[in-house]
């Protein structure tokens, strides 16, 4: 790499060249919410990724019945096979579900369903992330 930079003759490529190398190389994660309310009480709804680990949340700031149920795909980066993973969760007031991708394998993408049911209410909600 240092050589190749050495070798261009316009020193502003060389600078963005090692600029992207250096991001691309960097851990960044993807992020998609989605927020409502049940009688002035706030709902909340979360999927997010990166390399290695996913996660999808649902949130209320009351009582209810809170749900997450997810589908997470990861590949297998030596045999380039895709594989799923669906868990679900629930509670009261917040749920949570996490994902690990194996050895060898690295995240694609997280697909939530999130459900909040609350004073007669229901709020529903669809998210996803992809890396």
């Amino acid at each position: 790499m240092i050589k190749l930079l050495k070798k261009m003759k316009n020193p502003m490529v060389a600078v963005i060249c090692a600029c992207v190398c250096a991001l691309g190389a960097s851990s960044t994660s993807f992020a998609n919410s989605t927020y409502g309310a049940i009688e002035n009480h706030a709902t909340s709804a979360s999927s997010t990724i990166c390399q290695k680990k996913a996660r999808a949340s649902t949130g209320f700031l009351s009582t209810g019945t809170v749900t997450v149920s997810s589908t997470y795909w990861y590949v297998n980066f030596k045999t380039h096979t895709i594989y799923s993973d669906t868990q679900g969760n629930g509670y009261t007031s917040h749920c949570a579900v996490e994902f690990y991708a194996p050895e060898n394998c690295k995240s694609v993408s997280i697909e939530s369903s999130h459900r909040v049911a609350a004073y007669n209410q229901v709020w529903t909600a669809y998210t996803s992330a992809v890396y």
